[in-house]
């Protein structure tokens, strides 16, 4: 049980230092990501919603998808970062330096 709750908080740990990377310097300098979030970040500029509700959608159409093809395990183990990152990312990328 106690190695489970580690393992919850690393993958907690390790979104909210990903959220912090792209909202403090990816973003703000404009450099081109991969997979979900650079995908959202072309459509930003088409779409009149933000950067993190399109993420959000985009995450819960692939982790859908996930479900349906790798199973529970998989959902588990995904269901946080997929929902907590775009999140995350609409806090960080709100400050201004």
């Amino acid at each position: 049980m106690k190695h489970l709750w580690l393992s919850w908080l690393e993958i907690l740990i390790g979104t909210i230092l990903c959220a912090c990377s792209f909202g403090l310097f990816i973003l703000p300098q404009s450099f081109a990501a991969g997979g979900a979030t650079g995908l959202s970040m072309i459509l930003v500029n088409y779409l009149p919603f933000s950067l993190s509700s399109i993420l959000l959608v985009v995450n819960t159409i692939l982790f859908l998808l996930g479900l349906i093809f790798l199973g529970i395990p998989f959902a588990m183990k995904t269901a946080i970062v997929s929902f907590a990152f775009p999140v995350l990312l609409g806090l960080v990328s709100r400050i201004d330096f």
